[in-house]
């Protein structure tokens, strides 16, 4: 399960209610330790399965997550929530390459697994 392996880089955890899950859209509160001593909300739903084969992940913009996190078959990649909706807006686009916000995005963590 997603959120059983990443709160291995994780201290402090804090699961939502069912209710700040709904209205704010993050999964799981922590310090992610490696990295960071702040206690930050993480958007960590799984990709789904989109056209052509390519998974994709649905950005809520109002949501409360500090940052959301990207599983890949070797790395989580973490990137900051509100960067990645101003890129989006500026962009005037509603999807992107992972490695693509990995190389034009400021703020991005990558743990290895």
């Amino acid at each position: 399960m997603v959120k059983e392996s990443f709160n291995n880089y994780l201290t402090e955890i804090r699961y939502p209610s069912t209710e700040e899950r709904k209205k704010e859209h993050w999964d799981i509160e922590g310090i992610p330790y490696k990295v960071s001593n702040q206690l930050l909300k993480f958007d960590i739903r799984p990709m789904f399965a989109m056209d052509n084969d390519q998974s994709g992940k649905e950005i809520f913009v109002n949501s409360k997550a500090d940052k959301i996190s990207f599983e890949t078959t070797d790395s989580w990649i973490l990137v900051d929530t509100q960067e990645l909706i101003e890129y989006f807006k500026s962009n005037n686009s509603q999807k992107q390459h992972l490695d693509d916000l990995i190389k034009d995005l400021e703020w991005n963590i990558i743990l290895d697994k």
